[in-house]
């Protein structure tokens, strides 16, 4: 008789994109200030993506923050986000980082999708998925 295998799902996510995400990989030129960017607001505010040079959101839906033995633990905010990507876990951005949470949780998958961007003409809402995409298969060369 085998025994079956149990595999773990992730089906609530909470990560967001590294700062320059966008500014890295998007023409300046062709663009402009339709490129999504991160700005330090204030200290109450922490840091907002602006489009068009509108504040949209905040950087923070990440919900862990690096606990006293670096690990991930519930952020001291918690039910409130993290307010900065230095107060996130680097797991909350970093998709190299994100694997071996999972890897030491013993997480084999992650239901992931992206959020709404109400701020985005088509053009930009449909590079979203494809520069989010090449973020997380950079983990995977």
């Amino acid at each position: 008789m085998s025994v079956a295998r149990t595999y773990l799902i992730d089906t609530d996510t909470h990560v967001t994109e590294p700062k320059d995400l966008w500014t890295s990989r998007m023409s300046r030129k062709k663009w402009g200030n339709l490129i999504p960017e991160v700005r330090h607001v204030s200290e109450e505010e922490g840091e907002v993506w602006f489009v068009n040079d509108k504040p949209l959101f905040s950087v923070g839906c990440c919900m862990t923050a690096p606990g006293p033995d670096g690990r991930p633990v519930r952020s001291s905010t918690y039910p409130m986000f993290t307010k900065t990507h230095a107060e996130m876990h680097p797991s909350g951005y970093d998709a190299k980082e994100r694997l071996k949470v999972l890897d030491m949780y013993g997480i084999h998958a992650v239901s992931m999708d992206i959020g709404n961007c109400p701020w985005a003409d088509m053009r930009t809402a449909r590079r979203w998925p494809i520069r989010t995409a090449q973020w997380r298969t950079r983990i995977c060369p």
